[in-house]
């Protein structure tokens, strides 16, 4: 069986001056294409930083992670660049939505580096943001967004350009639960395209709709809960 992500016996630690401190240990998971894994678990087990190195952005200390079957250890910087640029969708708990720009601009950002003009891809920006009950926002600058308005640009962001493997933190932590509902259900829609799912999330409704969830425990994955 193929696996859009495979991670095995990864590991994370950090030197502090209380000494060592593992953040993850010995963690291993797969994502199958079309696949929704929730990863749940208690503030400080490591979950962001799960999801940092699943994604490239931080190097592990040990084991093993392989996006669409390559090995991340063998991949130079520019190649790590173009994975993540085609092959990965983040959305982040801080957004990191760039503040001069409008809503539908920022959705455009990532379209024109996989080689939408810059009119197409703000129009591409516009329809998602419709999607998610923004588009009266779509040409407001992100500096007047609330925090639930950026967080929904922020995952139309993610899924414009139609990733093979989504990663999200926390991506309902800022919405009411009809809002929430909707960004769920837009999240599921991407697994009709083959896109497949890793959330972290503490959201009921994120949980009720994975189809396995599991919960990381000091820096240990634990068994399928659902």
């Amino acid at each position: 069986m193929s696996f859009l992500l495979e991670c095995l016996n990864l590991v994370k630690a950090y030197q502090t001056p209380g000494g060592k401190v593992e953040a993850l240990r010995g963690v291993s998971l797969q994502v199958k294409p079309g696949e929704f894994v929730c990863v749940t678990g208690r503030s400080g087990s490591g979950k962001t930083t799960l999801l940092n190195c699943l994604g490239t952005l931080d190097l592990p200390t040990g084991g093993s992670i392989l996006l669409n079957g390559q090995n991340c250890d063998r991949l130079s910087e520019k190649q790590l660049l173009e994975v993540r640029r085609h092959f990965l969708g983040f959305v982040f708990q801080q957004f990191f939505l760039v503040s001069y720009l409008s809503a539908a601009e920022n959705i455009a950002l990532p379209l024109v580096y996989q080689g939408y003009s810059w009119r197409n891809a703000v129009e591409k920006g516009v329809k998602i943001l419709e999607k998610v009950g923004l588009l009266s926002h779509a040409h407001q600058p992100a500096r007047f967004l609330s925090g639930g308005e950026a967080q929904r640009v922020a995952i139309c962001r993610a899924i414009s350009a139609e990733p093979k493997l989504l990663l999200a933190d926390e991506p309902t932590g800022e919405l009411d639960t009809a809002t929430s509902a909707s960004v769920i259900d837009l999240l599921k829609a991407q697994r009709i395209k083959g896109i497949g799912l890793l959330i972290v999330s503490h959201d009921p409704a994120i949980v009720q709709a994975a189809d396995r969830v599991l919960r990381l425990e000091d820096g240990s994955l634990n068994q399928d809960t659902h």
